[in-house]
């Protein structure tokens, strides 16, 4: 456990290095403000059914997206 720890430090200290790690802050931040806009959507709103199909296939195209991306992306040089 203590290894794997260690590891992820080491990791997230190498992309702070990264000239992308501000825009990586501001997508994590967008993807906070959004898992919040959808539990207010399903706690305080009756949303139609294709409405709800809509948001969950852009999820859905977003992850592809990100995995499109992760897939064809260099991966870092351990150091």
């Amino acid at each position: 456990m203590i290894e794997f720890v260690r590891r992820d430090i080491t990791k997230f200290r190498n992309a702070m290095q990264s000239h992308n790690f501000p825009k990586f802050l501001e997508t994590a931040h967008a993807m906070v403000r959004f898992t919040h806009a959808v539990e207010l959507m399903f706690l305080e709103r009756n949303i139609p059914e294709e409405d709800m199909e809509a948001v969950r296939r852009s999820i859905e195209n977003s992850l592809d997206q990100v995995r499109e991306i992760y897939g064809r992306t260099p991966k870092i040089d351990k150091k």
